[in-house]
C-alpha cells in the first residue's frame, strides 16, 4: 500500500468549486470486501480524532461491513464507503475514484461556500472589498500572479491608505518561499511607517504550514509557542512538537493588526489564525475559521482508489484543540449576497473601525 503525506488540505482546496459531471457506471466487482477491511483497518491505526468527536470506529465496521459481499460492485462498494466516511464530518476525510473520477469529501460544506457558491460570485465579493477599500481612501491594490486557476490567479494583494495597510493573502501555494519572502520584504517596508494593518485570509482555503510561519514571522514581537502537533500512530501518539513563532531577520510589523476571517479560511490557514492569534496586538473579525488543521495523510486501497484523512492534531499555544471548531473570531461578522447588491463590505468597515478605536 502507498503512503503519502501531503503538506496540507489546500490541494483540494483548489477543486472546491469544480462542477460535478455525471460519471460512468462501474458494475465491476474487484475484491470488494478486501477493500473495505482496508479502507476501515488504515483509519482505525492512523485517524486522529475519533475520540474528540465521539466516533465508535468498531460500532461503524459492525453497522456497515454487513453491506459488503463478495458480489457488491464498484459503485455500490463507493457509494458505502462514502457513507462510512460521512459519519467523521471531516473536510480533509476524502475518498475518490481515478477511474471514474468521482471523488467524495466527508467535511460540511462551509457557509462562506453556500453563500457565494461559484468563482463568479466570489469574484463579485471581491470587486465589493476593493471599491470599498477605495471608498476608505485606499490606493489601487498591487497583485502577485500564480499559475494556479483560483480567483483571478491573484495570490497576494496588498494596498494602503494614509494610515493603514492592507494584505489579502487568498492561498498558502502557488509561489516559492523566495518570491513570497520577496513580497513580503516589500509589503513590511511599505507599510512599515503606518499605523496599523489588517490581513485578510476570507478566500485562504491552506497550503502550506510553513507558508503560514514564514507570513507570520513578519509579524512578531518576539519568540512565542505558536502552536504544538502530534502524529496518529498506531498505538497512540506521538510526542508533542513545537511550532514557534520567531521575528524574520528583516523588518517587523508589531503594529495593531486586523485579521479578517470566514468558514473557508482553512487547514494551514488555520494554522496561520492559531498563530497569529497568540499576538496580543492581533484581532480577529469575521467568522470561525473552517477547523481542519492536520497535515492529510493519502493512501490508496488495493483496486487504486486514493482516500485521505487527518492524522494529526494541533494545539494552541495553551493546549486547546480547535479540530471541527475553528478560531473564533473577538467581532463575529459575515458576508452575505446583500454586501454585493449594496456594494458595501461590512468586515473591512469594522476592521477601520477598530483601527481608529486602536489610535486614540
Amino acid at each position: 500500500m502507498k503512503y503519502i503525506l501531503i503538506s496540507r488540505k489546500a490541494i483540494w482546496g483548489l477543486f472546491l468549486f469544480v462542477s460535478l459531471n455525471v460519471f460512468a457506471q462501474d458494475n465491476s466487482v474487484n475484491k470488494p470486501v478486501k477493500n473495505f477491511n482496508s479502507l476501515w483497518t488504515q483509519l482505525n491505526n492512523y485517524y486522529a480524532f475519533f475520540e474528540l468527536k465521539s466516533v465508535d470506529w468498531d460500532m461503524i465496521y459492525q453497522k456497515y461491513s454487513p453491506m459488503v459481499e463478495d458480489n457488491t460492485t464498484n459503485d455500490q462498494l463507493f457509494s458505502i464507503c462514502c457513507e462510512m466516511l460521512s459519519e467523521l464530518d471531516d473536510g480533509h476525510v476524502s475518498i475518490s475514484n481515478n477511474e471514474t473520477g468521482e471523488k467524495y469529501s466527508s467535511g460540511e460544506k462551509a457557509y462562506f461556500i453556500q453563500e457565494f457558491p461559484t468563482q463568479d460570485s466570489l469574484r463579485l465579493l471581491l470587486n465589493t472589498i476593493d471599491a470599498t477599500l477605495i471608498n476608505q481612501g485606499f490606493n489601487e491594490l498591487f497583485y502577485y500572479k500564480m499559475k494556479i486557476p483560483y480567483l483571478n490567479n491573484n495570490i497576494i494583494a496588498y494596498t494602503e491608505n494614509n494610515k493603514y495597510g492592507y494584505i489579502r493573502i487568498n492561498l498558502m501555494i502557488g509561489i516559492s518561499e523566495k518570491e513570497l519572502e520577496k513580497n513580503l520584504d516589500m509589503i513590511v517596508d511599505s507599510f512599515i511607517n503606518l499605523e496599523g494593518l489588517i490581513i485578510d485570509v476570507r478566500f485562504n482555503s491552506g497550503g502550506y504550514d510553513k507558508y503560514s510561519y514564514q507570513i507570520a514571522n513578519r509579524f512578531v514581537d518576539k519568540k512565542r509557542v505558536g502552536h504544538y502537533k502530534s502524529t496518529k500512530k498506531k498505538n497512540g501518539f506521538s510526542k508533542l512538537e513545537t511550532w514557534y513563532l520567531e521575528p524574520a531577520d528583516s523588518n517587523q510589523i508589531k503594529k495593531p493588526i486586523i485579521l479578517l476571517t470566514s468558514d473557508l479560511s482553512r487547514s494551514a490557514t488555520d494554522v496561520f489564525v492559531l498563530a497569529m492569534n497568540e499576538l496580543p496586538y492581533v484581532t480577529i473579525i469575521g467568522d470561525n475559521t473552517y477547523g481542519i488543521f492536520s497535515d492529510i495523510k493519502e493512501l490508496k486501497l488495493p483496486n487504486g482508489w486514493r482516500y485521505t484523512f487527518s492524522s494529526q492534531k494541533y494545539l494552541s499555544a495553551d493546549l486547546k484543540n480547535y479540530e471541527g471548531v475553528g478560531i473564533s473570531p473577538d467581532i463575529k461578522i459575515v458576508n452575505t449576497k446583500d454586501d454585493i447588491r449594496n456594494g458595501f463590505d461590512p468586515l473591512l468597515h469594522e476592521a477601520i473601525r477598530v483601527l481608529n478605536q486602536e489610535r486614540r
